[in-house]
């Protein structure tokens, strides 16, 4: 299947560009069908990568605690009648450019799929991953590949789920919103 995946994330953040390091060696595990593009963009610039592919995966840092540290998740954006547009070109999220795009009538990719890794706060700038997250990368990239291979379409609206799994995981802070 031809896939656009797309890493979000600050290289000079430390963990924060673990969405990258994980996009990277996905693409590379997907094979010829898929092609990676660093994203450090407003949601918008999205729009115009997307024609041409069947499936776009998009993997961020997530930093609101509902992740653990190297924890990795499938996270489900929200349904149509959810969304709101923020048209500001200096802030609009990913889940705003697909909303737009939906408004307007913009066809996008049937399967697009989120995944979210847990990580401590950024603190500092630094380049490269923590030694508590670099050893886990392969585990999280084999995680995303075989979701990918073996689960459907997610459904609109559901719950962060361990990437992999079959049912929703419990969430105490409600519906992820957008790239960190």
């Amino acid at each position: 299947m031809k896939s656009l995946v797309l890493g979000v994330g600050n290289p000079i953040r430390g963990d924060d560009g673990v969405g990258l390091v994980v996009a990277e060696r996905l693409c590379v595990r997907l094979g010829p069908e898929a092609e990676y593009v660093p994203f450090s963009g407003t949601g918008f610039d999205l729009l115009g990568w997307v024609e041409g592919f069947e499936r776009v995966v998009i993997i961020d840092a997530m930093v609101d605690g509902r992740l653990g540290e190297g924890e990795c998740a499938r996270l489900d954006p929200p349904r149509p009648a959810d969304w709101h547009v923020d048209l500001s070109s200096h802030r609009g999220s990913i889940v705003d450019a697909i909303a737009l795009a939906h408004r307007l009538g913009i066809r996008m990719p049937g399967d697009v799929r989120w995944y979210g890794v847990g990580i401590a706060p950024p603190d500092d700038y630094r380049e490269g991953l923590s030694a508590r997250l670099q050893p886990q990368i392969d585990r999280i990239v084999e995680q995303i590949r075989e979701d990918l291979d073996e689960n459907p379409r997610v459904a609109d609206g559901a719950e962060p789920r361990p990437a992999g799994a079959t049912e929703p995981r419990a969430s105490a802070s409600g519906r992820w919103r957008g790239a960190t």
